[in-house]
């Protein structure tokens, strides 16, 4: 039909240019035309061409449509629709197309954005077409995928998208907003694939925050990608050192937060033991209990933290997948062993020991958090195998009630965000050391074979912690006799009068 004789898009061009968007009458010829126009450039490339000229009136008619008291008109969500897809049918599959088309809606001011105006529809339809015509522009193509994270109009969409997906994060699978996140999704999905995300990570920041809302949002999309997504080589090379990098700065953020809410943390300097030394490391001094400052940043930094261990793990069995062919002592794993926030500071150490002489993320964790067995708070210091915990600034409550965190509130029940945190990372840790007797040296020279000893409890917050402590601790011994010497001499201490 687009190309027989006599032709029909003279009569076409000439409809969509008698157009008035402002007067109501024209709401059904507008979606006819558009639903018209949509079935007719469909997989044709020279109807395309020819239906490309109307797309200026069409984007008229669309920010006529988007406008804020048009938008709230119910009555117009059908023809905003319909000419979406109008547009999305005359692009896809269409190279120059769709190059001319993303340039010209990229490079015009945010307040002029129409994708911006449809991703803030309250109609969710709406929402779901537009996406869809964002994942096919960016689809295939790394040029057009990067406008995101090189102009302040991509970054406003993506936080736009992000926003979109936290609020349609638990509707139904199959209504409108399901497929919605789904779409969002697959956009994300592109990005990380063309090695896009640690720029974008970066561009949406805020200027003195260690992690904010959307950077968590984004956190999550890469961990759900890498569970489902099938690794390659360069994607491991281009995330490693972003995830390895945010890893260093949330443990260090972490560190300082808790040494604030219970200062006097960290224990008394001490040269760090000998490599062959088979003496148990000194119990730490127990803590007396102070009223510090809680951050109020921290539930989320540890939500963060959870989520990068959680990547950092992922990457480092993907080592162990034969069919990628790694550079020789390049593999992730290799890379993340040898990483470091500043000399001899590995993540062997953030976790365990920062720096021989003051505890690590565990242990300041287990100060922060006491276990909860059974759903009631346990005193550390009556435990086996736990040496200088002390007693508790912050007893936990089985209330699963959100907490109301202040320097004196010391019987609430702890933030989500503080879940599983515990349990990641003493299971990085038993990755990280499983076949490799450096970093299970290094483990022990700072300390850190009691630590994991005492990881070996249940505790509600941390499911499975026990069977990830005790995992680790099968990695830190096996094939290294210096780690089953220190073993065999540590022994439990005996429990308290009840």
């Amino acid at each position: 039909m687009g190309q027989a004789s006599p032709s029909v898009w003279p009569g076409l061009n000439k409809l969509w240019k008698s157009i008035d968007a402002r007067n109501p009458a024209s709401q059904d010829l507008i979606a006819s035309l558009a639903k018209f126009t949509r079935n007719l450039v469909a997989a044709v490339p020279d109807n395309q061409t020819k239906a490309f000229e109307n797309e200026p009136l069409i984007r008229d008619i669309l920010f006529a449509y988007t406008s804020y008291y048009t938008s709230q008109d119910e009555s117009n969500y059908r023809a905003t629709i319909l000419l979406i897809q109008s547009i999305s049918n005359t692009v896809t599959g269409n190279e120059a197309l769709l190059t001319r088309f993303w340039d010209t809606w990229m490079k015009v001011p945010e307040n002029l954005s129409i994708i911006l105006r449809l991703l803030g529809s309250p109609d969710t339809r709406t929402i779901l077409s537009a996406l869809v015509l964002i994942l096919n522009c960016v689809h295939g193509s790394v040029e057009r995928s990067a406008l995101f994270s090189t102009t302040r109009l991509g970054l406003r969409i993506i936080i736009t998208i992000l926003d979109r997906m936290v609020s349609l994060h638990d509707v139904e699978e199959l209504s409108d907003g399901g497929q919605a996140f789904e779409i969002g999704y697959s956009i994300f999905s592109r990005l990380i694939d063309f090695g896009l995300l640690p720029d974008l990570y970066t561009q949406i920041s805020v200027e003195n925050e260690i992690i904010t809302p959307h950077q968590t949002v984004l956190l999550k999309l890469l961990d759900s990608h890498l569970q489902t997504a099938r690794l390659t080589v360069d994607m491991c090379q281009q995330l490693c050192p972003m995830i390895a990098s945010t890893f260093f700065d949330l443990g260090e953020y972490s560190i300082s937060a808790i040494d604030k809410a219970i200062p006097n943390v960290s224990s008394p300097a001490s040269a760090p033991p000998s490599l062959t030394s088979s003496s148990a490391p000194t119990p730490t001094p127990e803590v007396q209990p102070t009223n510090g400052e809680l951050d109020m940043l921290l539930p989320s930094v540890c939500e963060a933290l959870v989520l990068m261990t959680q990547c950092l793990v992922t990457f480092a069995l993907t080592s162990e997948d034969e069919e990628l062919d790694f550079p020789i002592g390049d593999n992730p794993k290799d890379f993340l062993n040898a990483a470091t926030v500043e000399e001899g500071v590995g993540m062997a150490e953030i976790v365990i020991n920062v720096d021989y002489s003051s505890q690590g993320l565990l242990q300041r964790f287990e100060r922060l958090l006491p276990r909860v067995m059974y759903g009631r708070p346990v005193d550390l210091s009556t435990l086996p195998l736990s040496p200088g915990v002390g007693h508790q600034t912050h007893p936990a409550s089985a209330s699963t009630a959100p907490p109301k965190v202040s320097s004196t509130d010391n019987e609430g029940s702890v933030k989500a965000g503080f879940g599983y945190v515990k349990r990641d990372l003493v299971r990085l840790l038993g990755v990280l050391c499983a076949g490799e007797k450096v970093v299970q040296d290094r483990v022990r020279v700072c300390g850190g074979i009691p630590v994991v000893m005492n990881l070996c409890v249940v505790d509600e917050r941390n499911p499975y912690l026990r069977e990830h402590a005790i995992f680790t601790l099968h990695n830190l011994l096996e094939g290294n006799a210096e780690n089953q010497n220190l073993m065999d001499q540590i022994r439990p201490l005996p429990r308290s009068p009840s």
